[in-house]
C-alpha cells in the first residue's frame, strides 16, 4: 500500500519550488499532492496554518504524520532514498544532524533571497 504524501511549500520561492522540480519524489511517490502554501483556500492550509508558520519551512504529511522545517527535507529524503531514486538536491539531507544546522542558515538565505526578489511573505 502506498502512503499518502503531502507536501505543503512555497511555489514563489525559487529554493522551494526548485528543490520540489529538482528531487525525484514524484518518481518515488507518484500520488504525492503538492500544495502551494500561499493557496489559502486549500483545504490543507487551513486545516495546519495555525499549527504551522508557513513562511519558516515546508510541510510534509506522511504516514499521518506531520514533518516541518528541517524534519520535513529529512522525511523527503528517506522516501526517495527507499524508491533508490535519490536526487541531489536532497542527499545533503540525508544527515538528520546535518539538516537541523543548515536548515536555519537556509531560512535566513530564503528570507534575504525573497526580499531581493520582492516575494512578499505569505502571512496569514
Amino acid at each position: 500500500m502506498v502512503e499518502k504524501l503531502i507536501i505543503i511549500y512555497d511555489e514563489e520561492c525559487p529554493f522551494c519550488n526548485n528543490l520540489i522540480k529538482l528531487s525525484n519524489i514524484r518518481r518515488a511517490q507518484p500520488s504525492c499532492t503538492l500544495v502551494n502554501a500561499r493557496d489559502s483556500e486549500s483545504e490543507y492550509i487551513e486545516d495546519v496554518r495555525h499549527r504551522y508558520n508557513l513562511d519558516e519551512g515546508m510541510l510534509v504529511i506522511f504516514g499521518g504524520r506531520e514533518f516541518y522545517g528541517w524534519s520535513a527535507l529529512h522525511v523527503l529524503n528517506k522516501i526517495e532514498k527507499n524508491e533508490n531514486v535519490k536526487s541531489v538536491s536532497l542527499y545533503l539531507f540525508s544527515s538528520p544532524f546535518f539538516s537541523r544546522v543548515s536548515y536555519p542558515i537556509l531560512r535566513v538565505g530564503r528570507r534575504i533571497a525573497l526580499f531581493f526578489l520582492g516575494i512578499k511573505k505569505i502571512g496569514y
